[in-house]
């Protein structure tokens, strides 16, 4: 355990300094990885995932910035034994209640930042511009306008892409990134490399 232990703490951002000590104590906001959600009958709802950055403790109120939702830590546990705290690279199951297990599978959950709903540390956002790339292997037109499954970290979502290309050329593949001075074109499908603007 001890192996595991140095070679977790040298895969850490931070290296040791990232991992909280002794004390428990962190000074980075805390941000929990959940990737399972699932109910208990009298006792509430259960979530299991990784502490990634910061501490979790009981009594601690959690932010699930995707749904606006903050719910107090009931109890927790790792290995099914109680702890009062995590901190980074633990998995820990944390119980809370009056909350749906439907609506959460896998998310990103981050300590409740009053007023801010979370968004100083997990952002959130309802369209984005991107670059993208047709699958070689795939035959098929990819409309603009036609649903796309879009993974972040965890979380995965329908989206409708709108595809556009630069002055009528696909852009380059050594410059890629938005460039505000230039002028796009409506592309009507995804064509070799094009941007990409979903919602």
């Amino acid at each position: 355990m001890d192996g595991l232990a140095g070679e977790l703490a040298r895969a850490a951002p931070h290296g040791r300094d990232g991992l909280a000590g002794p004390s428990g104590a962190s000074q980075e906001d805390l941000v929990y990885a959940v990737d399972h959600c699932f109910a208990i009958k009298g006792q509430g709802t259960v979530l299991t995932g990784t502490v990634l950055q910061g501490t979790l403790r009981v009594g601690q109120n959690l932010q699930v910035p995707r749904l606006g939702l903050s719910r107090k830590v009931k109890t927790m546990q790792v290995f099914r034994e109680p702890v009062q705290s995590a901190s980074v690279g633990e998995r820990v199951a944390v119980c809370t209640t009056q909350l749906d297990p439907k609506l959460i599978e896998r998310d990103y959950l981050c300590e409740d930042g009053g007023g801010d709903g979370g968004q100083a540390v997990v952002r959130t956002f309802d369209a984005c511009v991107c670059s993208c790339s047709r699958v070689s292997f795939f035959r098929g037109e990819v409309p603009s306008g036609a649903k796309i499954h879009v993974t972040l970290g965890y979380a995965t979502t329908l989206a409708e892409a709108t595809f556009f290309c630069c002055d009528g050329k696909v852009q380059e593949a050594s410059g890629p990134g938005f460039d505000y001075s230039r002028d796009y074109e409506h592309a009507a499908q995804l064509e070799e490399r094009v941007g990409l603007s979903s919602q």
